[in-house]
């Protein structure tokens, strides 16, 4: 978890906010010119199915769009680890 709050300051993110709170954020890891790696992505578990995580997505692409990228990825853990977490994140995707 360090790791990912040390990487806000580091990788471009992007932060959504609702009256001075934080709800969700989006960090992007640049591999190549090319190719960019959504790297973390969260949301908070109240403010889930409002479209914040779809306008944190979106945000990223413009923006990886702007760098004249051309791919962007997403890694998760596959269907067969048994994580109710996991899953939640593979429907959002």
């Amino acid at each position: 978890m360090r790791e990912y709050v040390r990487d806000t300051s580091i990788l471009p993110t992007w932060v959504a906010t609702d009256v001075g709170e934080i709800l969700g954020f989006i960090t992007v890891k640049i591999h190549s010119k090319e190719s960019f790696e959504i790297h973390c992505m969260a949301v908070l578990a109240q403010s889930r199915g409002r479209g914040i995580g779809s306008l944190l997505v979106e945000a990223a692409c413009d923006w990886v769009r702007d760098q004249r990228g051309q791919f962007v990825q997403v890694k998760t853990i596959a269907s067969s680890v048994d994580s109710p977490e996991y899953a939640e994140t593979r429907q959002f995707y």
